[in-house]
């Protein structure tokens, strides 16, 4: 006889509370059920554009996309958009 046991998974966004991520360096925490597993770093891809992680609130997976800092008359650095040089 065997059991299954049921996983959570959960995806945290530590900057999703900010009024704007974008100029927030975040982290993306996934776990599976409670254990951490894998951990994704907001990051630069150039002096113009952001590599941002989140949690997509529908599916509760990881989602990534590419901003233009520029649009905010703004550099990335330090995995966000900042005016700091």
């Amino acid at each position: 006889m065997s059991i299954l046991q049921t996983k959570t998974y959960t995806c945290i966004d530590n900057d999703d509370l900010s009024s704007n991520p974008l100029f927030v360096k975040g982290t993306v925490t996934m776990t599976v059920s409670g254990v951490k597993k894998e951990i994704y770093v907001d990051y630069c891809l150039d002096d113009n554009t952001l590599h941002e992680f989140s949690c997509d609130r529908d599916t509760g997976q990881k989602t990534d996309s590419e901003h233009s800092c520029a649009n905010f008359k703004k550099s990335c650095r330090y995995g966000r958009c900042t005016s700091d040089w």
